[in-house]
């Protein structure tokens, strides 16, 4: 289905910048804002938050997205240390028209650079006070995701309080999410190797142009039968640690640092696996629609949507063992 909606699961983990090792409580990040308690500081501490977007929208070029929370966006869990938002995000910077899809001479309303194309995204953030780690949820809907650029803000946010603080950003992969890729099949290999260095550019091309960009190769693999799943499984499981016979590819510069991935579907749904030793796979956590319909513009019921998120919330501290 084009519109399905998916979550997606990261750890916090705030510590001083350039000691990794130095980890930090969240209560000492909250409590530099006002209020008598850790509620009234926690609460204070996204109003803040908040009053940051200045009622635009803020754009980071590395996604050519744009991102914007305002107060009416956000529902308070202060007792549980969470909060829950709803922020309009979308692409931006790139010309178009918007048309009726019905009539492809319709003159349209022009798209400038300048705008931005709004969607509403669910959040929820949660942040323990005797904890280094914290939780942050978000929810995409079909190819359209916000969790990059929201993930840098939050960054930038703590950094602009206290410029010696910083966030690391781990993605979890929940085990519900584990357990159905694992009976899906193997549709797509794709090898990638990023940024060639000069040597290896100068193999793909001719050295009269003197090319000094960061080149990037990446080739697919598709079209497998039984045999070939069978032996990429092993591949990622250990049994097989040969699979792909890289010296041929010397030539183009993959013959280092380059990533295996592997795309899985499994119900309709897709997911992707690098293939390292310890088969890490990278799947997002799909929502039933019949736990959260989506309506007739094809967004979220947020009452049902707010509220599968808190349950999913409770079920990730129990799986990473934040409730022990």
């Amino acid at each position: 289905m084009a519109h399905d909606l998916k979550l997606h699961v990261f750890t916090l983990t705030l510590r001083e910048r350039y000691k990794v090792a130095n980890s930090i409580k969240w209560k000492e990040f909250v409590d530099l804002f006002s209020g008598r308690t850790y509620e009234k500081k926690f609460s204070n501490l996204f109003i803040e938050y908040v009053k940051h977007f200045n009622g635009k929208f803020i754009v980071y070029q590395n996604w050519n997205k744009g991102i914007s929370l305002s107060k009416k966006g956000v529902t308070y869990g202060s007792k549980n240390n969470y909060i829950i938002g709803e922020i309009e995000g979308g692409y931006t910077d790139i010309a178009s028209v918007i048309k009726d899809k019905n009539n492809v001479d319709d003159i349209g309303y022009p798209v400038t650079r300048n705008h931005v194309n709004a969607i509403p995204f669910h959040f929820l953030l949660w942040l323990p006070p005797n904890s280094n780690k914290g939780l942050l949820i978000v929810q995409s809907i079909g190819d359209k995701t916000i969790h990059e650029p929201l993930k840098l803000d939050l960054l930038k946010f703590v950094e602009s309080i206290n410029d010696k603080l910083m966030i690391d950003f781990n993605e979890h992969i929940t085990k519900s999410a584990i357990d159905k890729m694992k009976d899906g099949t193997i549709s797509q290999l794709v090898i990638k190797r990023s940024a060639l260095p000069t040597d290896k550019v100068e193999r793909v091309f001719n050295k009269k142009y003197n090319i000094v960009d960061n080149i990037n190769v990446e080739i697919k693999i598709s079209g497998f039968g039984k045999s070939t799943i069978a032996a990429i499984k092993d591949y990622m499981t250990g049994k097989n640690p040969d699979l792909i016979e890289i010296d041929n590819l010397k030539e183009i510069g993959v013959d280092a640092d380059y990533d295996v991935l592997a795309t899985f579907k499994h119900n309709g749904r897709t997911a992707t696996a690098k293939m390292e030793n310890d088969f890490s796979l990278k799947p997002v956590y799909y929502i039933d629609s019949t736990d959260v319909p989506l309506d007739l513009n094809n967004h979220p019921d947020k009452v049902k949507l707010k509220l599968y998120m808190v349950s999913f919330f409770g079920e990730m501290k129990n799986e990473m063992g934040f409730n022990k």
